[in-house]
């Protein structure tokens, strides 16, 4: 039970270990799933596409990693985190480009209207951390926005 409370300790080194020997082992499959079946050129191109996305995944999950075991500021960290999330789905959707799956399209879009509103409010509340003091609780974007019209008056 105690090693459960250290999570933060070992939680970086389990995923990374994880996704290598996953990714090590997909590789290798479809490399010689492709060979084996005398794939075509394009095929070949959407395999290397593949693998950029593979490798960009692991740089994006340390850095959201990063920003979840320190988690010292919600009230920015929560924004900058789904933020983050953008590399791996427009990623993930440009791989995806050649299967067309419209039930994908329909999420991603989803995803990127949520994206916006994410880097809206992440810059509302990044805007007014510096210049007035903020309360202990959660806040949301009214509150937020009421805290900067308030600054620009007191100022």
């Amino acid at each position: 039970m105690r090693c459960l409370s250290l999570w933060r300790t070992w939680i970086r080194q389990l995923i990374m270990s994880i996704y290598s020997l996953l990714l090590l082992v997909a590789i290798i499959l479809i490399a010689i799933d492709l060979d084996k079946h005398k794939a075509d050129t394009h095929v070949w191109g959407w395999f290397v596409g593949g693998l950029f996305v593979l490798f960009s995944l692991p740089i994006s999950l340390w850095g959201i990693l990063q920003h979840v075991i320190h988690y010292t500021k919600p009230y920015l960290q929560r924004r900058e985190i789904r933020i983050m999330w953008m590399v791996p789905i427009y990623a993930t959707d440009a791989v995806s480009e050649h299967q067309s799956f419209p039930s994908l399209r329909e999420g991603l879009s989803v995803c990127e209207s949520v994206r916006v509103s994410t880097f809206d409010s992440l810059v509302l509340v990044f805007s007014t951390s510096g210049s007035c003091k903020r309360s202990s609780s959660p806040f949301s974007l009214r509150a937020a926005e009421f805290r900067r019209v308030k600054c620009k008056l007191s100022a």
